[in-house]
C-alpha cells in the first residue's frame, strides 16, 4: 500500500496546480468575471504611447476594458493597496520606496533614474504574471 501511495502523491500534488498562481485577492477572477480592469494612471504616465500599449495589450489578453482613472501618483497607488485598482501607471524613481509596499512590472520605458511602470498589489500572483509578461513583450 505504502508503495501505490508513493506513486500515487506526485500526480495528486499535479492535479491541485491547474490553478496556479493564485491572486489572494482575486484580481484575475474579478478582471475576468466584470470586464473591467481598472487602471489608475498619472497624466504624464497617460501620455506615455508605452503605457497605453500595456493597457490595449492587456484588454486583448483579458476580454476586458480598461475603466482609467487619472491623478497623482501618491493616492493611485493607495487606491491600489486598497484594492481599488488593478494597476497604478506612473513614472517612478529607480529607488521608490513603493517598491516595498506594492509590486513593480518591468520597466516599459527609462529616463534617467525614473521608469515608467505598472504597479500591482501584492499578492496577486496570477494578475501579476499576466502584467509583467506583457511588460516584457513591450520592453524588449
Amino acid at each position: 500500500m505504502e508503495r501505490w501511495a508513493r506513486l500515487l502523491l506526485p500526480l495528486a500534488a499535479l492535479t491541485g496546480c491547474g490553478d496556479l498562481p493564485r491572486d489572494i485577492e482575486g484580481t484575475s477572477e474579478q478582471v475576468a468575471r466584470t470586464r473591467v480592469i481598472r487602471v489608475g494612471v498619472t497624466g504624464i504616465a497617460a501620455r506615455a504611447s508605452e503605457a497605453q500599449a500595456l493597457v490595449t495589450s492587456l484588454e486583448r489578453a483579458t476580454g476586458a476594458r480598461a475603466h482609467v482613472t487619472r491623478g497623482e501618483a501618491e493616492p493611485l497607488l493607495q487606491a491600489l493597496e486598497r484594492g481599488e485598482l488593478d494597476l497604478a501607471l506612473a513614472w517612478f524613481d529607480a529607488k521608490t520606496p513603493w517598491a516595498k509596499r506594492v509590486a513593480p512590472a518591468p520597466a516599459l520605458a527609462e529616463r534617467g533614474e525614473l521608469r515608467l511602470r505598472a504597479m500591482l498589489r501584492n499578492g496577486e500572483n496570477r494578475w501579476t504574471s499576466l502584467v509583467e509578461r506583457a511588460s516584457r513583450d513591450l520592453g524588449s
